[in-house]
């Protein structure tokens, strides 16, 4: 993944919304991420996230069959 644009052997297209996940606020474990889904040149789709408020790196939490 890379800053920015997410990239794994090439760019990756987002190809949906953005679902926002917020967690630990309750015990100041807080994490907050913006999910989306994503799709290579070859079609294969990934999930990838960034922290929010972020404009840093991209993650791969997991790829889909």
């Amino acid at each position: 993944m890379n800053a920015g644009r997410p990239e794994l052997g090439g760019r990756l297209e987002l190809v949906s919304d953005c679902e926002r996940i917020e967690t630990g606020w309750w015990d100041e474990g807080d994490v907050q991420r913006d999910y989306f889904v994503a799709r290579n040149r070859l079609g294969e789709c990934f999930w990838v996230f960034r922290c929010r408020g972020s404009e840093g790196a991209w993650f791969m939490q997991g790829v889909f069959a």
